[in-house]
């Protein structure tokens, strides 16, 4: 046992804070005649506990206070010193207030869903621990909010948040309605926020901003984030067109000072928080750029596990739902919509094309793979087939990557996205 107790020290070389704890646990385990002592470790009492709230409630057998740590890839209960609690003591909780601040919403934003112009609504946020039951409640007026829209959960990195999106359906065009998301199970929600739907018909000028190659608001970008919740606030805009590039979290360690440094999921988590006055309360459409498709720190570059699961575009396709459902197509990456008197179509620039390119630094890793084995060009051609001119007599096709540009890079393989799409009528 002794021996065991001097390699455990060994291994917590790099957390001084915690070696002389293990230490003293690990005697008190050889007193005691216990060989498990990884086991004991582990959690003692605090391995019973299920939920953030009884385990930073709770003590240990040591008197010390239980730990949960909230990550996806574990949410358990573990007790000080545990060798296998892989949060980090500032993400670890240890008071039933951090719970409930760790549970609340951040992050909403809206985009607009139905196949119907003007009938749905997707509502997206984020919370720091796991919701057992993610709901939007919502209604005509703030005052009155008494529809209830169950959400779903997803996430896709062990160590990140969880991504929530409920669908709200059966909405009326040009009308207004309130909303807040949250957890129904220990009734937590966000803010109220406001949306108007499209209306169904052109009957007045259709409003759109488009940005494109937007970071955090410290680095360039902090004009255009008050300027864009200024106008959403004024009522300036409808909806917001988002070009691809979106907050720039894949190379946020260049701007830390520190190549050493994971700054990628705090980096699109700040940046996301930045832009919710705004993509609360107007619908964002967004598309992939290059810049959606990897971590490229040194930190993420030398970790098996980030290199996986923050790869191809994976941040993009959990964190956004957009409505690629309901015109057809197989993934967030390529979509449609109506507003009228304009349809607009959104292609991927990056991915499963003749000739993409390869937004992948990562050794043994490759991007795309969103068309089950074929190209989003066949749903681009059935897409325009479809084009009601009655209703929407304009078509709008936005990508990241222009057609003409000075790069000798990117034009040609854009341009061969316009050239293999066989329609009467040039897309470009």
């Amino acid at each position: 046992a002794s021996s065991t107790c001097t390699r455990i020290t060994l291994e917590l070389s790099m957390r001084a804070q915690r070696r002389v704890s293990v230490l003293v646990a690990c005697l008190v385990s050889m007193a005691m005649g216990n060989e498990q002592i990884d086991k004991d470790l582990q959690s003692v009492d605090c391995d019973t506990f299920t939920d953030c709230n009884s385990c930073a409630g709770a003590t240990s057998w040591s008197g010390t206070a239980c730990r949960w740590c909230p990550y996806p890839g574990d949410n358990s209960c573990h007790a000080y010193g545990s060798l296998v609690n892989p949060c980090s003591d500032d993400d670890q909780v240890t008071s039933v207030d951090t719970c409930a601040a760790k549970i609340a919403p951040k992050q909403v934003h809206i985009a607009l869903a139905g196949e119907d112009v003007g009938s749905g609504m997707s509502v997206m946020w984020q919370t720091y621990l796991k919701s057992d039951s993610p709901t939007v409640r919502w209604g005509t007026s703030a005052s009155d909010m008494s529809n209830t829209e169950a959400g779903s959960t997803n996430w896709y990195y062990e160590e990140g948040s969880y991504n929530h999106v409920a669908v709200l359906s059966g909405l009326s065009p040009g009308t207004t309605y309130w909303y807040q998301a949250g957890d129904s199970s220990v009734d937590s929600y966000s803010e109220t926020f406001s949306f108007t739907t499209p209306k169904a018909t052109a009957d007045s000028p259709l409003k759109v901003a488009v940005v494109g190659d937007m970071g955090r608001a410290q680095f360039e970008s902090g004009d255009v984030i008050a300027s864009l919740s200024s106008h959403a606030a004024n009522n300036s805009y409808d909806f917001l067109w988002f070009l691809g590039d979106i907050g720039y979290a894949d190379d946020s360690f260049i701007h830390s000072g520190s190549y050493v440094q994971f700054d990628y999921e705090n980096a699109y988590n700040e940046f996301m928080d930045q832009i919710e006055p705004f993509a609360a309360t107007k619908p964002m459409m967004v598309l992939p750029g290059n810049h959606e498709a990897e971590c490229h720190s040194p930190n993420c570059q030398l970790s098996p596990t980030k290199v996986k699961q923050l790869s191809n575009f994976s941040a993009y396709v959990h964190r956004f739902r957009m409505p690629y459902e309901e015109s057809g197509a197989t993934s967030n990456m390529w979509y449609s919509f109506d507003v009228p008197p304009v349809h607009f179509v959104n292609i991927d620039t990056e991915t499963d094309y003749a000739n993409a390119p390869n937004d992948s630094y990562t050794p043994f890793t490759s991007n795309g793979g969103f068309a089950n084995g074929g190209s989003w060009t066949d749903w681009l051609e059935a897409d325009l087939e479809k084009v009601d001119r009655s209703t929407t007599p304009f078509v709008v096709v936005g990508g990241h990557r222009l057609q003409r540009n000075t790069s000798s890079v990117h034009e040609p393989r854009i341009r061969s996205v316009a050239q293999r799409v066989p329609i009467r009528r040039p897309i470009f």
